[in-house]
């Protein structure tokens, strides 16, 4: 077959106007003619950012852009692609890289993009009609010829790209019937991507070579890793994908994505390590026609084997389109039926593979905690069950993130003595999990590498500095200026570093501790020699990291923040002071290992902390400094809490380290703090907040209790004089427009009477214009600033002061405040405002410079002796004295528009390592007062449930009817699902993919489908836009296994629309709910254990009572109409005892999947041993299911269709076959067809009835 060039297809759109040139090709750019008139550069006055010019008979185009990565030059373009349909351009040379697209009315969105950006050289060409989807004469207002720097923010500012020739071509000149997309005849990889839509890695270097390239893994974050292009095909003509693999070190796989595929992929080669030259159908298994753009994934895996495809390969040495006639006919063209695991044992690589089996479709499957799950994503909806070898795995007990970081943060099974060295210029500490080179100069760090690794996670210190000191007058002294001394302790393994300044400003020394762990403990204390304040001491300081190295950090903001390369290559700057952080902890993750730096709190002295990360140099780099806060006079010594660095290990596994050596382990889980029946309800309880701001008086909420779920916790604010922000510390007596002492004593008496928990807002932190502040002077209870003026604050235009936490009168208030409502008007739970939102301040008073914090946790302990407290925001110091963290999200959850803004869109993600630190210790909830975080939206609910948030509503919209359905949502959910998420410990996070996460809580998994706009699909499950599933593994102390979310499928079978359920089961009784009350059918697994049918029944809920209703029984499946006129209770499902009755069963299918117009099927009847049923007469019936109507009543006519069969049965079981013959009419509107096997039979002289009924579906 003649091969011309490379035929590579994409999109993008713009356009030229021609130059005939040859009898059949026409010249765009003639060399001959170099002419660049018809190039335009601008529309109108807006630069189109670059211009075009010849040089030496060559079109150049030139970047003019300083502050744009991407700009084009572009001309008009007449074409019949009928005639000639191929465009060749020739790259002589291109600085960066260089795009084609095409503009035009009758294109998608108006344009196509022909070559995404690529720095690929040499002749390139393109088949049209497949990258455009035309055929025909044509007419393009713009072909783009440009210039790009992808996404640097340099701009493409004197970037070039050099055209020897650029025509188009009729299609006998090009390669007829074959598209190359890598190849022979092109060994260019332009086209093929190695990164995601979101430019993140998708998990492989392209190796390329004369002959072949070879796909190399690259993260230690995933089992998989892939290439992938986009093209366009005309599946009418029946293309043939042709893959040519020389040798794999483990497994390949291939992927085809296309929106019209059932869950948005298919997958063409399930992994496989078999090599040579593979033919498939891709009409036949994608099933899609005429012309479409497609994405191609060819990807490296290790089959699950390991959790890292690092180093993997597979050297491929074609990729192309062809059609069946140029398939050999020695080979086979591999079709739907072929396409399974395949694998061939090597002798002389002996590998052992797992036996490998999809799971069950019902329940959703999550083994034994023996597996782990993988992480093999594909573009499109992300499906669980998309891989023969069973995708769905168990997190494990001890599951963190190994699936996002990989083998490389793994630590030796056992450590190994410590060994020190010494060189001309540096000193060297290791052992089995770490190497660490100081400068002999000075001290700074050189490198930290983990374990065997040869590349370092850490690179060095900035400005070759280990520690730096603030003082005031902007003065820093910095260790590399010191005179400088160290000793090496042999026999504690130990190493201290000695500086004393060269101006005798001060007096430094740092001790590091070594031992055969993966932990150097640190410490640092400094001496003022000088007459400036040391106002701040960072260390470590500057830690170094390659940015292209760099799988993440990840700090405690709030519930956790992962920073991607892009924020260091954005050149972002991001300082998080602890508190209000979560804690003092960061971790580093790159290709080569991980570093953990944290540090631990002295009792009753609290140290805080900025945690600082940003970029260093151009971007290439990325640093982290521990700066500690602190106020040093002249003459005066200070000593830092021990902080630590910790080779390797995953974020899970170093949070939890963090939590022992913090003492946070060693506090107690909420279930402990709380006595059993108050943990019981608050866990139960969702978060409902009413705010008298909104002209709600006292008996208007009175009137409006019964409208709230029980229990749950009924959050009162703004009920005091003056309203919100105003009279602090004043709360009582209410203020006289929302009601009178009495009337407020007897709201919270009937809240508390009914089995709500009252929690009344206070602030204990800021103070304004109440009678308090007057009687007592902001300048006696004020803190100050070191200037020693008063600390004011302003909120809502409401001007105040911050209190000194350690006033006496201070303390003498607030703990009139606690009396007030635990005596006065006794409450359930007390709410601190600012306790856990408030950094760190320097105050005026000697000795207590940094104590503030310190006076807040005083204040939390001494309240939550005589009350359960909760706070806004909430730091790990205060967990042994909270109830509940409120704020731990921004308030622009889940868009998080704020997030972005400060650290760029896509250089973030939410990590939840405050969660795995102490999710069983205390509640997360969002902001107890902003409206915008409250969970009114299907989004919002399940970002919640992900992340094992309590659910927050708000009573403020109930006035106008807006709320009411996500609160009757949120009580459910926190009645039936919360209790077995809340309080328990976060095992385990997965971020599937960037749109769905995969959580663990105790025994409960979370999976939230967080896209807006595409479903997820798990195991037999469909979630819709904003779904989740959260399923339990096992019973809890009632008995009861949980199957809760928002479906749009259940079980195989298709709803009308996204459903919330909620589904308890037991070996005796299956219980369903629906919160929003919608008419459905719901299938649900049959138990196993469930082998009569006739035991079988279902009863609808109601008001207390239950009445019987009909249920489909299948033999895995049953089938139930959930009827949700006058919003029943639910459905439920019984096992009934056996008594020895009789018992009848139906079974039916169609005769033939093709006309579906016969229904064949048998009904039996069973009889109890030695049991003769007489005059036994069996009734088939059925009726058309139409959308709006469910199962007929038990005594309704057949729809036109009924069989009836007579017979005598004498114990043991009788078999009746029937036929049933459907009418076309069921077909037209129908959803399915009801059958109906009634047994009358007398039996001891007694008339009996017993029924069977099944449902039948009218589709394939």
């Amino acid at each position: 077959m003649k091969t011309r060039a490379s035929v590579l297809v994409l999109a993008l759109a713009h356009a030229f106007a021609l130059t005939p040139c040859a009898a059949k090709s026409i010249l765009i750019f003639d060399p001959a003619h170099a002419s660049v008139s018809e190039w335009k550069s601008s529309w109108g006055e807006l630069p189109s950012g670059a211009s075009a010019r010849t040089e030496n008979k060559k079109l150049v185009v030139t970047g003019n852009l300083a502050n744009q990565s991407y700009g084009c030059v572009y001309r008009p373009l007449d074409i019949d692609l009928d005639k000639t349909p191929l465009m060749e351009i020739e790259v002589e040379s291109a600085s960066h890289h260089w795009y084609l697209v095409f503009r035009g009315d009758q294109l998608p969105n108006g344009y196509i993009k022909v070559q995404p950006d690529t720095d690929q050289t040499g002749r390139v060409q393109y088949d049209l009609r497949l990258a455009l989807g035309l055929t025909g004469k044509q007419s393009f207002s713009e072909v783009q010829l440009g210039v790009s720097t992808e996404d640097s923010t340099g701009g493409n500012l004197k970037q070039s790209l050099v055209i020897r020739r650029f025509q188009i071509l009729s299609a006998d000149e090009g390669a007829p019937g074959s598209l190359q997309l890598y190849g022979p005849s092109n060994r260019n990889l332009s086209g093929w991507k190695n990164q995601n839509d979101d430019r993140s890695p998708s998990g492989v270097d392209m190796v390329p070579s004369p002959k072949s390239v070879t796909l190399r893994g690259n993260r230690p974050s995933q089992s998989y890793g892939f290439m992938h292009r986009t093209f366009s095909l005309d599946f009418s003509k029946s293309p043939v994908l042709k893959f040519e693999a020389e040798s794999a070190s483990h497994h390949w796989y291939l992927i085809l994505n296309h929106p019209n595929l059932d869950k948005g992929f298919v997958r063409l080669q399930p992994d496989s390590n078999l090599t040579g030259v593979f033919y498939y159908d891709l009409k036949e298994i994608a099933g899609i026609t005429g012309t479409q753009s497609v994405r191609l994934q060819v990807g490296v895996s290790t089959n699950e084997e390991k959790p890292t495809c690092l180093d993997e390969t597979v050297v491929i040495k074609e990729i192309s389109v062809v059609s069946p006639a140029d398939v050999p006919a020695s080979q086979k063209i591999l079709r739907k039926a072929d396409l399974k695991f395949r694998q061939k044992i090597q002798a002389d690589v002996p590998k052992v593979y797992k036996v490998l089996t999809a799971p069950p479709a019902v329940p959703l499957a999550v083994p034994a905690d023996t597996e782990k799950p993988s992480a093999d994503i594909s573009a499109g909806p992300w499906d669980m069950e998309s891989r023969d070898d069973g995708l769905l795995r168990s997190m494990g007990e001890e599951y963190d993130e190994l699936f996002l970081n990989g083998h490389a943060y793994k630590r030796p099974a056992a450590g190994a003595k410590v060994e020190f060295s010494e060189t001309k210029n540096a000193l060297t500490v290791k052992n089995a999990f770490y190497r660490v080179v100081l400068s002999k100069e000075n001290g700074a760090l050189l490198s930290f590498t983990q374990g065997a690794s040869t590349a370092p996670v850490i690179t060095g210190s900035a400005d070759g500095c280990l520690w730096k000191i603030d003082t005031s007058g902007r003065k820093v002294i910095e260790s590399r200026a010191q005179d400088f001394t160290w000793k090496w302790d042999a026999a504690a393994s130990g190493l201290a570093l000695e500086y004393k300044g060269a101006t005798a400003s001060s007096r430094v020394t740092v001790r590091m501790g070594f031992d055969a762990s993966e932990k150097i403990s640190m410490e640092i204390e400094a001496e003022n020699l000088s007459d400036a304040v040391f106002l701040s001491v960072l260390f470590p300081q500057g830690l170094l990291f390659s940015t292209a190295r760099l799988d993440r950090v990840v700090l405690p903001r709030l519930i956790g923040v992962a920073f991607k390369p892009g924020f260091f290559r954005s050149n972002k700057q991001w300082s998080d002071p602890y508190p209000s952080s979560f804690a003092d902890y960061a971790w580093i993750g790159t290709r080569s290992g991980s570093l953990t730096s944290y540090m631990t709190q002295p009792k009753g002295a609290f140290q805080p902390a900025s945690l600082e990360i940003g970029a260093s140099g151009a971007g290439e780099q990325g640093s982290y400094t521990h700066r500690m806060p602190v106020r040093v006079e002249k003459g005066r010594f200070w000593r830092s809490p021990k902080v630590y660095l910790t080779a390797g290990g995953s974020v899970y596994e170093t949070a939890r380290a963090y939590a022992q050596d913090s003492g946070l382990a060693a506090f107690s889980p909420l279930s402990k703090k709380l006595k059993p029946e108050a943990y019981a309800r608050l866990q139960r309880s969702p978060f409902i907040r009413v705010d008298q701001s909104v002209n709600i008086d006292i008996p208007s909420v009175i009137r409006l209790l019964k409208e709230l779920p029980v229990p749950a916790i009924l959050h009162l604010t703004s009920f005091w004089p003056g309203g919100f922000d105003r009279n602090y510390p004043d709360y009582l007596p209410p203020d006289p427009d929302y009601g009178t002492m009495d009337e407020f004593k007897a709201l919270t008496a009937k809240a508390r009477a009914l089995g709500l928990l009252v929690m009344p807002y206070t602030n204990p932190t800021w103070w304004n214009d109440g009678p308090t502040v007057k009687r007592l002077s902001e300048e006696k209870i004020a803190a100050r600033n070191p200037d020693h003026s008063l600390l004011r604050e302003k909120y809502n235009e409401n001007p105040g002061v911050v209190v000194d936490p350690f006033d006496p009168q201070v303390i003498e208030r607030n703990l009139q405040t606690l009396k007030e409502f635990t005596q006065t008007v006794p409450m359930d739970l007390l709410f601190h405002d600012q306790i856990g939102a408030r950094r760190w301040l320097y105050t005026d008073e000697a000795g207590r410079e940094l104590a503030y914090t310190q006076g807040l946790i005083d204040q939390a302990a001494r309240d939550s002796a005589a009350v359960p407290l909760m706070t806004e925001g909430g730091f790990d110091r205060l967990i042994p004295y909270e109830t509940g963290f409120c704020g731990m999200t921004s308030l622009s959850y889940p868009g998080f528009a704020e997030y972005d803004k400060l650290w760029g869109v896509g250089n973030w993600e939410i990590y939840p390592v405050s969660a795995f630190m102490a999710h069983s210790k205390v509640n997360f909830y969002q902001h107890n007062l902003s409206e915008d975080v409250v969970a009114n939206t299907e989004a919002k609910l399940a970002w919640n449930l992900a992340y094992g948030f309590g659910l927050t509503v708000s009573r403020t919209y109930i006035r106008q009817n807006l709320e009411r359905k996500w609160i009757v949502l949120a009580g459910l959910f926190h009645k039936h699902l919360m209790p077995r998420i809340l309080g328990e410990d976060m095992k385990g996070f997965l971020r599937l993919n960037e749109r769905s996460t995969w959580s663990r809580f105790g025994d409960v998994d979370v999976i939230v489908n967080h896209s807006l706009k595409d479903p997820l699909a798990v195991g037999g499950h469909l979630l819709p836009p904003s779904g989740f599933l959260a399923q339990s593994r096992g019973a809890d102390e009632t008995g009861d296994n949980i199957l809760a979310g928002y479906f749009s499928r259940l079980n195989g079978e298709d709803l009308e629309a996204g459903h919330y359920l909620i589904v308890r089961s037991n070996p005796q009784r299956i219980e369903v709910i629906q919160p929003d009350a919608k008419t459905t059918w719901l299938t649900l697994a049959r138990p196993m254990d469930w082998t009569k049918d006739s035991r079988i029944r279902a009863y609808r809920a109601a008001n207390g009572a239950e009445a019987p209703a009909p249920v489909s029984v299948g033999p895995d499946r049953l089938s139930i109409l959930y009827d949700a006129a006058g919003e029943p209770d639910g459905y439920v499902l019984r096992y009934a005892e056996d008594g020895g009755e009789a018992h009848v069963s139906v079974h039916v299918s169609w005769d033939s999947a093709k006309d579906r117009r016969t229904l064949r099927g048998r009904v039996w009847v069973f009889a109890p041993a030695g049991r003769e049923l007489k005059d036994l007469t069996v009734k088939i019936s059925a009726w058309k299911i139409a959308s709006d109507n469910g199962p007929p009543a038990p005594d309704a006519p057949a729809a036109g269709l009924e069989s009836t069969i007579e017979k005598v049965l004498k114990g043991g079981t009788g078999r009746f076959p029937f036929t049933l013959t459907i009418p076309t009419a069921f077909h037209l509107d129908g959803r399915g067809i009801w059958v109906r096997a009634r047994a009358e039979f007398k039996e001891g002289g007694k008339r009996t009835v017993r029924v069977a009924e099944r449902k039948v579906n009218l589709a394939p």
